[in-house]
């Protein structure tokens, strides 16, 4: 993981994450999550050992369902048991289901001026299901990584606004209001850091998937080697309540996408995306 923030210039990413988020004691993620992810990476582990590691922790378990179950995975039978979800969905799947949960409850994020959650984790939820989505159409084989790298591509943010409200929340309250504004360069004008350098430092403490750091590191650079779906869905405005999708059509012709399968794509994905929110709040 290290050869990615050497490219990006940055030696010391445990440096970076004192820099930016001061001596605070960052969250570790539970014994139990890891030990499922250790699991799931394994091939030699089965089934019966994985759903058994999910259900040690209830709540991750009961959100793991619910996600499996949303509108998002489009899966035609309801997912009564972690084992049968591990079975239909398949590991790389579960993966993601098992990691977003983990780092949603990493960033717990007090009131805040400038910042609202359920509005952060609306638009991730719009970018991931727009990922997934174009994914499915694109390259089938990762839609399940195109779901999470687009979800938390900027898993930084609550985190910078938690430890540093009295400055960095007002530049995310400008973000918002000012259309032309952008987070990454403003941030860089004012610290000296971003929050993809942030996001992946915090990633790799955290022992995520190594493709999760590279995506959450990159994804505001042009030559990028996301894929093509989370790129495009980047794309979407995040600071919008009910962003155009003009720029997503424009964007899919150069990729083979009609404008009306676009659009339709579009719509579905921001039913899904509601559902999605839900759950993460």
């Amino acid at each position: 993981m290290l050869s990615f923030f050497r490219k990006k210039k940055v030696e010391d990413p445990k440096a970076l994450l004192t820099q930016a988020l001061g001596e605070r004691e960052l969250p570790n993620f539970p014994r139990a999550v890891m030990q499922t992810l250790k699991l799931l990476r394994d091939p030699a582990s089965t089934t019966a050992q994985i759903a058994q590691s999910i259900e040690v922790n209830p709540g991750l378990a009961v959100k793991s369902l619910s996600i499996a179950n949303s509108a998002a995975f489009g899966l035609r039978n309801r997912v009564g048991s972690v084992a049968q979800a591990v079975t239909l969905l398949g590991r790389a799947r579960i993966e993601s289901l098992v990691v977003v949960r983990a780092v949603r409850d990493q960033l717990q994020v007090p009131p805040t001026p400038g910042f609202s959650t359920s509005r952060f984790w609306k638009a991730a939820a719009r970018r991931a299901a727009i990922a997934r989505a174009l994914a499915y159409q694109l390259h089938p084989e990762t839609q399940a990584d195109s779901f999470m790298e687009a979800l938390l591509q900027d898993m930084a943010v609550p985190m910078l606004v938690a430890v540093r409200p009295s400055d960095y929340g007002p530049m995310v309250a400008h973000w918002y209001n000012t259309e032309e504004a952008r987070l990454e360069a403003l941030e860089r004008e004012t610290f000296g850091w971003d929050h993809p350098d942030i996001g992946a430092s915090l990633a790799m403490r955290w022992e995520l998937p190594e493709r999760l750091v590279g995506a959450v590191g990159c994804h505001h650079d042009a030559d990028s080697d996301n894929q093509p779906a989370v790129r495009l869905a980047g794309l979407i405005s995040e600071t919008k309540e009910e962003p155009d999708p003009d720029v997503l059509v424009e964007a899919c012709r150069g990729v083979g996408m009609g404008a009306d399968a676009t659009v339709e794509l579009y719509k579905k994905a921001i039913e899904s995306a509601s559902e999605i929110a839900s759950l993460l709040m």
